[in-house]
């Protein structure tokens, strides 16, 4: 088996970069519930959204929204 460094294919990390292209198969592990983007995570049930704030997964693994984080909130809240 060739070795990835003197492989001719062992660059493509580097032209995908370059392409801009998203080499991940899979969507988000835990996508906010409104707007479906990654969220992190904050606990072991606990994620933040960066538009919507923080959410967490109940006992049963359904959603539920909290309240905007500090970053998100603007001066009319």
């Amino acid at each position: 088996m060739p070795d990835e460094r003197t492989s001719p294919s062992g660059d493509w990390r580097d032209v995908y970069a370059e392409m801009g292209a998203d080499t991940s198969a899979e969507g988000p592990s835990r996508p906010c519930p409104k707007c479906g983007a990654e969220s992190a995570r904050v606990f072991s049930r606990v994620f933040e959204c960066e538009e919507h704030g923080v959410w967490a997964l109940d006992r049963t693994g359904k959603p539920r929204l909290g309240a905007p984080t500090d970053s998100t909130r603007t001066m009319a809240d």
